[in-house]
Parts: C-alpha cells; structure tokens; sequence
C-alpha cells in the first residue's frame, strides 16, 4: 500500500501467520499487500532495524542556481518566501522551473533557514500561579461596526484577566485610555472578583506610568490607586507584547466570541449604550463559566473593600461585595484594604450627590451625627470622632431569596433575603498607628 508504512508489530504478526498459512492470506491477516510480504521474507530485519535514506534518488532541478542566485537572495532578505523565489526564476530562466517544483523550493528553504538562516527569538513559557497577577489592557472594537440608535460607536474595551484562572471582565468606554476609564474598570473588575492579585502589570499606559522620564515610575493618581488596593504594578518591556500574553490573546477571544454573538443576534445595533453594555456583560460571563471549573476548589477570597477609591468615577449602581463568587486560588488572594481619609470622603460625596465639594461639608456634618448614633447605639465604645484618621462606607444593596450552588462549598443551599443597607465605620488614629506598628 503506497503511503503506509509497515509497522514492527505486522511484521511479526505476519510471521506469525505464515507458519499456517499461505502468503496471500497471512499478508491479507497482517493488512500488507503481498509485494510487501515478499519483501518482507526475503529481507528478514524488522522495519526499526533499516536505517534510513541519507541520499537523494533524483537529480536536484536548483543544483545550478542555488549558490549563485537563491542564497544571495535569502541572505539579503531571509523572510523570503519559496513562492516569491520561484517566480524570481522562472522570469530569469523561463521554461527551466516549472509551478510543480514549488514544494522542493520550500523544502530546500526550510532547510537553509535551519542550517545558516537567522536565529529565531526563542519565547519561554510563563507559569502563572493562581492569586499573583492580573492584567488590564484596552483594545479597539471599531472594527464590529457596532452602531447604538442607528449612529456607529466609537469606542474600545478596557479588558482585565486574572492570568492563572483566565477570569476576565470587560467594560466599556468612549474615549481613549484615560486614568478614569482605567480606574473604573479596574475597581469595578476586583469588586466583582471579590479580591485583588499581588500584582497589577499593564503596558505603557500613560494614564499609569510616566513614560517620557528615563526611570520607571507611576503617576500619582496610579500609585495612590495601587496602594489602596495593595497591589504592586509592573508593565512589560516597551513593544513586546507578548509579555502580556494573558491579556493580549483574551482580547482577540473576547472580541472573536462577541462578534459571534453579533452574528446570532441578526443585527449591530442596539437602543442604547446600556443595552450594548448588558450585550458585552452577558458575552463576558458565559466565557467565565468556562473558567469555573479552576475556581470550584479555591477557598474563600479576602473580602472586598467597603468603598472604591476616592475621585474614581461610580458605576450608576453600587458595587456590591462580589462574596458569592471566588477567584482560582492555591491560597488566599491578598486581602483589598483601602479606605477613604476624612478630606476624599468629602469628595466623594459630592461626586455622589452631584455638587460642589463646598456644598458637601454639610453631608460630612450629617454623616459624621449618623456614625455618632450608630456606633453609640452599638456600644463601640473604641471609635471616636477626635483624632478621627479615617472612615469606611460600605453600600449593600437589597438581595432576595434564592436557592443556588455556594461557590465554595459546592453544595446547594438557601440564601436567605437581606434589604438594602448602609455600613458606616470610623476608625480612630491610635489604633490605626497600633496596626502600622
């Protein structure tokens, strides 16, 4: 049979049955053709006893040209393709090289690369441990002609992927990639993860890193976002990409898997923005049930902090604490500390209520009389407003009753329904220099 080679096992087994059969049966037997039993019987080594062919049975057709005119070519241009040197010569000697030598042209290539062609980058694989990195990155989505109201939306996705467990989130943004669209989308990213990786790497955004000095560093409003989720920030080498691999092959997943969608649905357009958005969000957790199963057996992450940082843009709703759901962990993620200082907590409010931060030191009045009754009320006795260094605001919002999977346990269980609710805390300066200490 032209093609197959035969194997050591046929030809014991034909051996076998030609002590009691003739050839053409003991060869139909062992699934040879009887040309090959012959063979075969007259050799007598197994195929893994015959050494292989080092010399070549036809003439070489390049033999003349290949020193004097293709290795000059490939030395000067080594991306050069056999297709594009075999039209070289068949216009410098018409009827010599016809189309059916262009396989032996790439094979002899192939082959002069391996041996004297330029050395190829070598890439090592990266081992990720679960809990360490999370990466963010933007990408362009202009190209899925998405339209809202019938107008096209110019816009791009800032992209966050947990590099060990491959968990994503995605948010939309118009505009280019500012410190708000990427501080939005990063708080928003760990408050559903329900903790925070050891490091947080991206490329050269400018919105992190001030690129025009010679030494690395971050800009102030990146390093204070670091430190108030406790994470350190690295970034990759200036133009090699592929030291975000993580992130950089999501990206063409994500936008693959919601092009997909968008063919399903029939059309690209949507009635608004948060229609697209919901879209996106849907896309994005179908391609995280993918990643539950690396997540099933992680324990319990560190909670989330009680409020984003400060001066950060707000998602219309408040971000719950993501407890429910954890991230591929061997250990423990780093614990998310952060809270605001007396001044930001100022600001905060007013972004909130939508005035002049003048205005809001009448809500910092009120809010400190609710801390005051709620911690007396409680009999915390600990927390004082003099000297006070710092207060938390954590929102919950109203949660019903369902029955569901715990994502820890693995078993089925009853949630129980908690109403909407506001956690006020203070913590006094002694005893946030006592936890320095």
């Amino acid at each position: 049979m032209p093609g197959t080679y035969v194997t050591d096992q046929q030809v014991r087994l034909y051996m076998s049955k030609r002590k009691h059969h003739i050839q053409e049966v003991a060869a139909a037997m062992a699934g040879m053709s009887v040309r090959t039993a012959r063979r075969i019987e007259h050799d007598g080594r197994l195929p893994s006893q015959k050494s292989s062919r080092a010399w070549r049975t036809r003439h070489d057709p390049f033999a003349e040209v290949w020193e004097s005119e293709v290795v000059p070519l490939l030395r000067h241009a080594p991306r050069l393709k056999a297709i594009t040197l075999l039209c070289k010569l068949q216009e410098a000697h018409p009827g010599l090289f016809p189309d059916s030598m262009r396989r032996t042209l790439e094979r002899r290539v192939s082959q002069w690369r391996a041996l004297e062609g330029p050395g190829k980058e070598i890439f090592f694989p990266q081992q990720h441990l679960p809990g360490v990195q999370g990466l963010s990155d933007f990408t362009d989505m202009r190209d899925l002609r998405v339209t809202v109201a019938g107008a096209p939306l110019d816009h791009r996705l800032y992209h966050f992927v947990l590099a060990f467990s491959h968990w994503e989130y995605a948010y939309v943004v118009e505009g280019g990639e500012s410190f708000e669209a990427l501080s939005t989308g990063l708080q928003n990213a760990l408050w559903q993860a329900g903790g925070c990786p050891h490091e947080h790497r991206t490329d050269s955004l400018s919105a992190a890193f001030k690129n025009l000095q010679t030494e690395e560093d971050f800009t102030a409003r990146y390093d204070a976002l670091l430190v108030h989720y406790g994470m350190a920030g690295t970034r990759n080498n200036v133009g090699v990409a592929h030291e975000n691999g993580s992130v950089e092959s999501s990206h063409r997943h994500l936008k693959e898997a919601i092009d997909q969608a968008l063919m399903l649905r029939g059309h690209r357009d949507f009635d608004d923005r948060a229609a697209y958005e919901a879209f996106v969000r849907d896309v994005v957790m179908r391609r995280n049930k993918a990643s539950a199963t690396n997540t099933a057996k992680a324990p319990k992450t560190a909670p989330t902090p009680v409020a984003k940082k400060a001066k950060a843009p707000q998602v219309k709703k408040a971000a719950a604490p993501a407890t429910k759901k954890t991230v591929a962990a061997a250990a423990p993620l780093k614990p998310i500390k952060g809270s605001f200082t007396k001044a930001s907590l100022t600001v905060h409010l007013a972004e909130r209520a939508g005035v002049e931060p003048k205005a809001a030191k009448a809500l910092m009045a009120a809010l400190e009389e609710t801390v005051l009754a709620s911690v007396h009320k409680k009999g915390a006795k600990e927390f004082t407003l003099p000297g006070l260094s710092k207060v938390v605001a954590q929102d919950v919002p109203a949660k019903k009753k369902r029955f569901g999977k715990d994502p820890f346990t693995g078993e089925d269980k009853w949630f129980a329904a908690k109403p909407a609710s506001v956690r006020l805390k203070v913590r006094p300066l002694k005893k946030l220099k006592d936890a320095a200490l």
